[in-house]
């Protein structure tokens, strides 16, 4: 055997290497689930596809250079596909929010560059690798296999009986059945006379048709059946312009049927749509207005960045969303895919999708005249990708709906005819060493971050768990600080490990207050502590600076360390009004405002008060609460019933001495949720302050009130206890605070006040809150 027969043997198994890693990607992408960390599809599906593709493309190239000769590159994929990346690229480049344009997160891994690339060069091997009908027909039967598998488990996860959906969300996986069965019937119906199908074959497609064909009935969402009856329209066309007539044209009547049977869904219910779960989205009204305001804002170009819309979302959202139930949701995508595009890819963006959708269709006519045989698998094809395509306009994607689109468009081009490329030219075989170890080195470089995002994860997943099941904070933030230690980008982590850490300062505050004498070491670790719970939230906010959430958590982070850092009000301040700018509408951000504003002034209040000072005469004390009290109204026209902004506004009005206005925001408190137990404690304790007629007996059934909500609030009972005492029931005063000393034991205040009370001396004025 000659030396060049050798290396053309060895680079034929590569080459079949290629094709197999392919055809795994095939079947189990769509199946992809894994139990591991908080998100159990997304990111693993992308870890999958990376590695199988850059272990596919090694195996390409490693043919190539062992002298394999392989079908040469399509310009018209090429040139589109290169456009998509260098779009994708710039923009995640220019993106506030780099590691999620550039890798993604929090199920926005679909949209990131990473995932994009490798889509592109995915659909670029099945165009090269695929070389034969046999080839074709077996991603075809994967695909159809994994259909199947798919379909079994998204379906008896709508009726309850597991949680696995691995495609993702119950309209997703409509659109994921709906493209297949499309294929399937295409082959069904424009395959040759002399090729049929085995009966295990025809038993997978009915099987496929009737899981479809319930999921769309328990669905019963009109959009849905209108790609169903796309798709079947989509196949029909293709035999009037581009097949010769067929001897039996009974094979058209199923396409026939599932047009009138897609008509007929749009309009009508069926008792089944209990089953289906909900599933929100803004309207296309609502994604036109935030995709149009981002390009303006950032840019008609490039738009905002890959995987972004969620910012884009927050930061332009009307307010009128505020009155609805969904007010407070961060939605991550537009009504379809096309709107979220706009917004985060811009012009441009769309442009380039639209040139690869473009390049699918002109190779599929320039295909269908050359009148080849295997023109039934072209128009198959054809019809699937239509589907899916018109899917764009009225649906979303994740990355199982992208990966089947580039897989047809690598379909597509696979079935043009082209010459052999001459694989063993000097410049094609240092090409492809060249390139062999560059993906080589991708896929060494994918496995050490796939561990290491997997361990995070899986960290992260662990800190979850123990904090459902109230564990104490310091194991909890063990698992977050591993987190954030295996992936340094992830902003969430550091936002996480910033709260924790605000919690367990604030344990230790506590714990130093109760102790009898603090040592130099006790001041140290609470010192420490909080500098880490502030270097966190700062770390969270350089990561991802267009995020509110993490100015928030900085802003809350300075507010409750207000009692030991009085100086901390500008860095607070500063924060929440970040986070305003990013999310004007936003009235939890403005309310976070107006509370660091009255922190502040209460801070200063304490501070004159020690000074011997009178507050009401002290300019910034007066401008903080008139600060104070403009955030909270400006997040009341934001949202008019949100009951937090009521509440703070009602402290403000308090210290400014407006007491009527600060009962009437308080009783508005109670209106907007009759369940809020400090809200019934709070308007008790303006009642006694304000004591006008009649307050003392409304301050005694909001305690009491507060009381029926949370039998164990001692201070509800301390307090109730004061209106009896002032009412003259010195009987029910005593039972009041000895149901303190109940929940309180050894309480010094309780105990010499309830000795107080039996001695039978004078009431004494309205007492302190206790420390609980």
């Amino acid at each position: 055997m000659s030396f060049f027969h050798k290396r053309q043997t060895k680079g034929a198994w590569f080459a079949k290497a290629s094709f197999f890693i392919l055809l795994f990607l095939v079947f189990f992408l769509p199946l992809c689930f894994f139990p591991l960390g908080v998100d159990t599809l997304e990111v693993h599906k992308q870890t999958l596809l990376v590695l199988g593709v850059s272990a596919a493309a090694l195996c390409w190239l490693i043919a190539q250079a062992l002298g394999f000769e392989t079908k040469k590159g399509k310009p018209g994929l090429v040139w589109p596909l290169f456009f998509l990346i260098a779009v994708t690229g710039i923009g995640a480049w220019f993106s506030d929010v780099p590691f999620l344009s550039w890798i993604g997160e929090v199920k926005q891994e679909y949209a990131s560059f990473l995932s994009i690339i490798s889509l592109a060069v995915f659909s670029y091997l099945i165009s090269v690798v695929i070389t034969d009908e046999r080839q074709w027909k077996k991603v075809f039967l994967s695909s159809i296999f994994s259909a199947l598998l798919v379909g079994v488990f998204g379906f008896f996860s709508l009726f309850g009986f597991t949680n696995v959906n691995t495609v993702g969300t119950a309209h997703l996986f409509s659109v994921y059945l709906v493209t297949v069965l499309t294929l399937v019937l295409g082959v069904w119906t424009y395959r040759p006379f002399k090729i049929d199908f085995s009966w295990w074959q025809k038993a997978f497609f009915i099987i496929l048709l009737l899981e479809t064909l319930a999921t769309l009935l328990i669905m019963s969402y009109w959009i849905v059946w209108v790609i169903l009856g796309i798709g079947m329209i989509g196949l029909l066309a293709g035999s009037f312009f581009f097949s010769k007539p067929f001897q039996y044209t009974s094979r058209f009547l199923l396409p026939m049927i599932l047009i009138a049977i897609s008509v007929a869904g749009c309009f009508l219910s069926t008792p089944l749509s209990r089953f289906a779960p909900l599933e929100v989205t803004p309207n296309t009204a609502l994604s036109f207005q935030v995709a149009k305001d981002t390009l303006l804002a950032k840019g008609w170009a490039f738009g905002s960045g890959p995987g972004t819309f969620v910012y884009d979302f927050a930061s332009f959202k009307p307010v009128s969303i505020n009155e609805t139930m969904f007010w407070n949701i961060r939605f991550d995508s537009a009504f379809s895919l096309l709107l979220t595009l706009l917004a985060t890819t811009g012009v441009l963006g769309v442009l380039a999708w639209l040139g690869v959708l473009c390049a699918g269709y002109w190779s599929s006519i320039h295909s269908l005249e050359s009148r080849r045989e295997d023109r039934h698998f072209i128009l198959a094809t054809l019809g699937s990708l239509t589907a899916l395509s018109f899917s764009f306009l009225v649906s979303g994607a994740n990355l199982t709906i992208l990966f089947v689109w580039f897989l047809l468009f690598g379909l597509l081009f696979a079935s043009q005819k082209e010459e052999r490329k001459n694989a063993l030219s000097k410049f094609r075989r240092r090409f492809s060493f060249v390139g062999g170890i560059f993906f080589a080195l991708v896929i060494a470089t994918c496995a050490g971050l796939t561990i290491e995002r997997y361990a995070a994860e899986a960290a992260f997943a662990k800190a979850i768990r123990l904090d459902r099941e109230n564990a104490p904070i310091t194991d909890v933030i063990v698992f977050l600080n591993r987190a954030a230690t295996w992936n340094r980008f992830h902003d969430g982590y550091y936002r996480n490990i910033s709260t924790a850490l605000l919690i367990q300062s604030l344990e230790e505050m506590n714990r130093l207050k109760q102790m009898e004498s603090v040592t130099d070491l006790d001041r140290e670790r609470l010192q420490a502590i909080t500098a880490s719970a502030i270097n966190a939230a700062t770390t969270a906010t350089d990561i991802s600076p267009a995020n509110g959430l993490n100015w928030q958590v900085r802003g809350q982070v300075y507010r409750e360390l207000l009692s030991l850092y009085a100086n901390a009000s500008d860095a607070a301040v500063t924060s929440c009004l970040q986070a305003t700018q990013l999310e004007p509408n936003n009235p939890v951000y403005w309310t976070d405002l107006g509370e660091t504003y009255q922190k502040a002034a209460e801070v200063r209040q304490q501070i004159l008060i020690g000074q011997s000072l009178n507050p009401t005469q002290d300019a910034l004390w007066n401008q903080l609460l008139v600060q104070a009290e403009s955030a909270l109204n400006t997040a009341l026209d934001r949202k008019q019933d949100y009951a937090p902004a009521h509440y703070y506004l009602s402290l403000v009005y308090e210290a400014q001495g407006r007491l009527d206005d600060a009962v009437g925001k308080m009783e508005s408190v109670i209106n907007y949720n009759i369940s809020d137990v400090g809200a019934y404690f709070q308007l008790g304790l303006l009642y006694l302050e304000r004591g006008g007629e009649g307050d003392l007996d409304r301050a005694g059934e909001a305690f009491a009130q507060a009381i029926t909500l949370v039998p164990g609030y001692a201070n509800a009972h301390w307090f109730l206890a004061t209106v009896y005492e002032q009412k003259g029931l010195i009987d029910y005063a005593i039972m009041e605070v000895e149901k303190v000393l109940e929940i309180d034991p050894g309480n010094a205040l309780a105990s010499a006040r309830l000795s107080r009370l039996r001695s039978g001396a004078a009431p004494e004025e309205i007492p302190e809150v206790l420390e609980e």
